[in-house]
């Protein structure tokens, strides 16, 4: 992956209005699903240790968190920290297929299960974790992210929707759970059909784009441009607005997957560098 950043600033006739700006409170914020082998009391213990290192990773907004004294006993008796676990058999994508994507770019990914442990930890010690070791707090509060992405290949240019099964849409859904963004796709039913098209998203038309994302009460609009690079991967070109600035910024990479996983990293930490 070879990302490249810029940050622009922009008049504000670019963004969306700010009756718009009601960011949520995250529901989910500090539950955490972790993969593990089997339902025995070893791999609960160290699942929950890696459970808390993403729910910190979440909070804090830091890809990665220092290894304070503090977070270094609290990974070691994460146990403290939650008061509810269970563990649940879910539906993965498979790598194999996603790989092969590369050579076939309109190929979907194959599911297979997998067993995790859902763990929902207590805001209140974790709360008092962070403090204590002198980490920052992003605020539960965060803004909605709506995502208008193109995926151009032999077949055309087609835009990125809720119910797509391409492997850019689990990327992008499973990296902003794991940051803790509130994210979206467009549902391309009969409305978005009729107002917005792929030359209009590709093109980044804020005159088609901005009318058709209020009813989705977006705070943030994260656009995308994805198609294949000629060489057996793929290349990526995306921007985002908030705060009276763009950012845009660009990857390579040989799966979908993760140029969803970058798109929502780029945007994680700008948006906790402002917030946390």
């Amino acid at each position: 992956m070879r990302p490249f950043l810029i940050t622009l600033l922009l008049p504000g006739i670019l963004f969306l209005p700010p009756t718009l700006a009601a960011s949520e409170v995250v529901p989910w914020l500090y539950e955490v699903a972790v993969p593990v082998a089997d339902q025995s009391d070893a791999e609960r213990s160290r699942a929950s240790g890696e459970g808390l290192q993403k729910l910190l990773t979440r909070l804090t907004g830091l890809t990665y968190v220092p290894r304070t004294p503090e977070v270094v006993a609290a990974l070691d008796q994460a146990d403290g920290f939650y008061n509810e676990f269970r563990f649940a058999r879910v539906e993965k994508p498979s790598a194999a297929t996603g790989a092969q994507s590369v050579a076939e770019p309109g190929m979907t990914v194959a599911s297979a299960t997998q067993l995790e442990l859902v763990i929902q930890f207590d805001p209140e010690p974790v709360q008092a974790l962070i403090r204590s070791a002198g980490l920052p707090i992003w605020r539960a509060q965060r803004e909605r992210v709506l995502v208008w992405a193109v995926v151009a290949d032999d077949a055309g240019r087609q835009i990125v929707g809720a119910a797509s099964d391409l492997p850019l849409v689990q990327g992008l859904n499973q990296r902003a759970r794991d940051r803790g963004l509130p994210l979206t796709l467009p549902l391309l039913d009969l409305e978005d059909q009729l107002n917005v098209d792929p030359a209009a998203v590709w093109g980044r038309l804020s005159q088609v784009i901005d009318p058709a994302s209020r009813r989705y009460g977006a705070d943030v609009l994260l656009l995308g441009r994805i198609s294949p690079d000629g060489a057996g991967s793929w290349m990526s070109d995306w921007e985002f607005w908030v705060d009276g600035v763009v950012v845009p910024f660009e990857a390579e990479n040989v799966d979908l997957m993760s140029h969803g996983s970058a798109a929502v990293d780029v945007l994680a930490d700008e948006l906790s560098a402002r917030r946390a």
